[in-house]
């Protein structure tokens, strides 16, 4: 009786820790959004963070979710990916579309823009957005949190 009661404890544990890595992923869809939001619905994005590392015989990727800054000190090729997916809920097909991501430090001081575009966007449709911003760039290490801006036109 008693291990079954431990492999329920654990069963229980095990779900209690799943549910809540979920409801972490569900924060992430918590972001500012302006501009035409009335023709364009943001259904849910992710950010990741890669980079890579010298290994004996070559290198490796690494890959971490949200704007992550603990990466090491010979880390190369580090970049943030910002990935979503947009509805067109205009009622009419759209000519062309802006996502842009605005990127802000934890002072909420605007860092910098990048944009995906998309030409001809059927009425209901949904539409895959990426956004990458590199550490070539100079305010990369600073970056803390974003919000978007939907354009039509």
């Amino acid at each position: 009786m008693k291990k079954h009661l431990i492999v329920l404890g654990i069963a229980v544990l095990l779900i209690c820790v799943g549910l809540s890595g979920c409801e972490e992923s569900d924060k992430n869809n918590d972001v500012d959004v302006t501009g035409d939001t009335s023709e364009i619905e943001l259904l849910g994005y992710n950010i990741t963070t890669t980079w890579w590392v010298v290994v004996y015989g070559g290198s490796e990727k690494y890959e971490k979710s949200g704007f992550y800054h603990g990466y090491p000190s010979d880390a190369f090729n580090k970049q943030y990916k910002i990935s979503g997916t947009v509805k067109n809920i205009a009622g009419k097909t759209l000519d062309k579309v802006n996502i842009t991501a605005n990127f802000y430090d934890s002072n909420n001081n605007f860092l910098a823009s990048k944009t995906d575009s998309k030409n001809i966007f059927i009425d209901t449709y949904t539409w895959d957005f990426e956004i990458i911003c590199s550490s070539i760039n100079e305010y990369f290490e600073e970056i803390d949190h974003l919000k978007f801006e939907f354009e039509v036109s």
